[in-house]
């Protein structure tokens, strides 16, 4: 039940990790027809866990009403979005809302509903 003590901001971005970025990007484009996808690769820091890390990724990117719809495929052994298909298999990686007024009490809210940030 939702009650209005809490109310998360609007959702910015919704990403998946996906083992075949080309491939998911034309499926959607042809089954639902979300299009067209961005695509560029990067490579630099990421935080993992609070940590710091580094990886290797590619990136698609496409609008899906307001909302960005991120592909991401890893693309080195040992990156986190590398561990993250081999570990777990395509899903979802995180969804970005707009910022709030207070992240102490959103993360505090969240971490008492059982969120794991």
């Amino acid at each position: 039940m939702v009650t209005d003590e809490f109310v998360l901001p609007k959702v910015e971005q919704v990403a998946v990790i996906v083992k075949d970025l080309e491939a998911t990007a034309a499926y959607l484009s042809s089954t639902l027809g979300i299009e067209p996808f961005r695509i560029s690769e990067r490579s630099g820091p990421v935080t993992v866990g609070g940590k710091p890390a580094t990886a290797k990724r590619r990136l698609g990117i496409a609008k899906m009403g307001g909302i960005d719809l991120e592909l991401i495929q890893g693309l080195e052994p040992g990156t986190p979005y590398y561990n993250f298909i081999n570990g777990r298999g395509e899903g979802l990686q995180h969804i970005r809302f707009a910022p709030v007024p207070d992240l102490n009490k959103t993360v505090a809210y969240l971490e008492g509903k059982g969120f794991k940030l």
